[in-house]
């Protein structure tokens, strides 16, 4: 017994002893903050009149197609945001076909519309109608 009583008073100094060192653990670290992940949406000649629900930091592309008729091109305009307070728009152009495209990052809250035109531009020895036709979406950021 007398070996037993040794060893456990040894042991037991050397557990005190190992837990009066240990650091201590380390504060809890404020949550990292890591921006929302964004999504796209993409319109297309097929969304005009929609109205689409978004949140803050997601992007909209629109890609707008030129529509092609025996002897006319109907061509679009760059479509744009009316309230860029709400939608900043990042890219913008129109090709030589007739296409149009634009991206946007919804970067505030509230309603904004976006707008673009299309028109027709005849084959040599034709006429168009001087007709534009409006395309639009509405957009609501939360």
């Amino acid at each position: 017994m007398k070996t037993v009583r040794i060893l456990t008073v040894p042991v037991a100094a050397g557990l005190a002893l190992s837990a009066a060192t240990a650091p201590a653990p380390a504060a809890t670290a404020a949550p990292e903050h890591r921006p929302a992940v964004s999504s796209t949406l993409l319109l297309t000649n097929a969304d005009d009149n929609r109205t689409v629900n978004i949140d803050t930091n997601d992007v909209i592309r629109v890609h707008l197609d030129a529509i092609r008729g025996e002897h006319e091109t109907w061509v679009w305009d760059v479509p744009a945001a009316a309230s860029p307070e709400v939608l900043s728009q990042s890219s913008g152009s129109t090709s030589p076909t007739g296409d149009a495209e634009a991206s946007f990052r919804a970067v505030g809250k509230g309603t904004t519309e976006i707008t673009a035109h299309r028109r027709c531009v005849a084959n040599p020895g034709y006429v168009c109608p001087q007709t534009v036709i409006p395309w639009k979406v509405a957009s609501a950021i939360h």
